[in-house]
């Protein structure tokens, strides 16, 4: 970036998490975060990978409120919001908003395991249009959904953590076809969100993910493609003081066109405790994308040397 200025960017994040349970059974959960960026490293639908200076903003609130009675059974809602907005009009066919409302049903089996049944209904908005007229409120792909999920989740101080949460979803557009004229389909397919955690040891840690979602490629078109994705990482405390986290994924991502593409990631960082409100880390990582569209090839290096304080 020192020879090349006009590639630098830079990012700004804000966080605000509330997790409260009450002793009578109350509980809420309030997470939220709001960035602000520039950076090459793009969205989910990997729209302008690679392209600095792509300036957008962002917010994700993620929030539930319930009760637990008798430390047996749960009822908790969800309200959940994203939306996302890019600084040029060129890039219109990204900006968005999302809400989505759910309900779930959660029983505990065993002293620290929880089963559950969670039901989902959302839509999104595509809020931004190009001056010439060519899409417009009754062409673009806006959509609703329905999600079922059930799955398995475990108390914080359980040997095992995290969720098992696998479920199918119902995807509906609103309108028939695209700029193009190419048809909207309404689509159905199992999602997961899962990662579970097991302290195999007192000093080591084995997570193992699974995750899979349906993503479009943008407002202006019937393009969108199944992101399936696999990973395990480890966690080895060497010494007291000294952490070492090893990682893997991959993804799949199949298109409703003929291309296919497939990202191997691969992580690996050594982090020193200092002291307790100081810790020192440093870590490389990897990452790269292989096409049968040979143009959306590329390769990621990054090295991190990271100092967090805490207090």
């Amino acid at each position: 970036y020192t020879s090349n200025g006009h590639n630098d960017w830079n990012t700004q994040k804000g966080f605000f998490n509330l997790d409260y349970q009450a002793p009578g059974g109350l509980l809420a959960e309030i997470n939220n975060i709001y960035t602000k960026t520039a950076d090459p490293y793009s969205s989910d639908n990997e729209y302008k990978l690679g392209v600095p200076q792509t300036r957008r903003w962002s917010n994700n609130l993620v929030s539930k409120l319930g009760y637990e009675f008798h430390y047996r059974l749960r009822i908790i809602g969800y309200l959940n919001y994203f939306e996302k907005d890019y600084s040029n009009i060129e890039d219109y066919t990204q900006d968005y908003k999302s809400e989505e409302f759910g309900v779930g049903i959660e029983s505990r089996f065993l002293p620290r395991t929880w089963g559950f049944v969670r039901y989902y209904q959302g839509e999104r908005d595509y809020f931004s249009f190009p001056d010439d007229g060519t899409v417009t409120e009754s062409n673009d792909s806006d959509f609703s959904w329905r999600k079922l999920n059930v799955g398995l989740s475990w108390d914080p101080k359980a040997k095992m953590q995290g969720e098992f949460n696998v479920g199918y979803m119902w995807k509906d557009y609103e309108n028939f076809s695209d700029i193009n004229g190419d048809p909207y389909d309404d689509k159905q397919t199992w999602v997961a969100a899962s990662r579970v955690s097991l302290s195999v040891t007192s000093a080591t840690v084995l997570a193992l993910s699974l995750t899979r979602a349906l993503r479009e490629s943008g407002s202006n078109t019937n393009e969108y493609f199944s992101d399936t994705g696999v990973g395990i990482s480890l966690d080895q405390r060497l010494y007291t003081k000294v952490m070492l986290r090893i990682s893997g994924i991959y993804n799949l991502n199949d298109y409703n066109t003929s291309r296919t593409d497939e990202v191997y990631r691969a992580n690996i960082g050594i982090a020193y405790r200092i002291q307790d409100w100081l810790t020192f880390s440093m870590g490389y990582g990897y990452k790269s994308k292989v096409s049968n569209e040979k143009v959306y090839d590329y390769t990621d290096n990054q090295f991190m040397v990271m100092i967090k304080i805490g207090y």
